[in-house]
Order: C-alpha cells, then structure tokens, then sequence
C-alpha cells in the first residue's frame, strides 16, 4: 500500500469512526467488509452487481443495481431519507 493512500484512509477512518448510520455502496461481495471494525448503528447496503451472480447479490446486499446505473436512484432514496 502507498504510503499516501494508508494516510489517506488512516484520517478518513478518523473522521468516521464515530457515525452511527452507513451507507455503503460496492460493486463487489468483498466490499461488505469495509464496515469492518466500525461500530455502526444502521447499515444500508447498496451493490452495483458486476457479474452474472444475482442471488449472491441479492443475498448480501440490502439494494441490487445494474453495474452501469447512474446515482439517481440512490440520490432519490438519500432525498427520501433525508426528508421530514
């Protein structure tokens, strides 16, 4: 690992280490483990399926999308989230 990037990802783990809801988007079943050692509250997990495997996706990820979609509809389920 570079040493800018182990930096990088040392004061980015910092800053979040302590956020209690987590939304983690991945585009691989390994991506799961990125939450690893954070003690989150809520966890919505978002996958952008890179293969052939739809039922291993939909087994682990709470949401399955096209690997080539575009953010609206994750923009759109943050805006509902987020709204009163």
């Amino acid at each position: 690992m570079r040493r800018t990037y182990a930096i990088f990802l040392y004061v980015k783990c910092k800053k979040i280490k302590n956020k209690k809801n987590v939304i983690l988007l991945g585009n691989t079943i390994e991506d799961l483990r990125m939450t690893q050692g954070f003690p989150y509250k809520n966890l919505l997990t978002i996958g952008f399926m890179d293969t052939k495997d739809l039922e291993q996706y939909k087994k682990s990820f709470d949401i399955v999308l096209p690997e080539d979609s575009n953010f609206s509809h994750i923009n759109k389920l943050i805006e509902n989230i987020l709204s009163p």
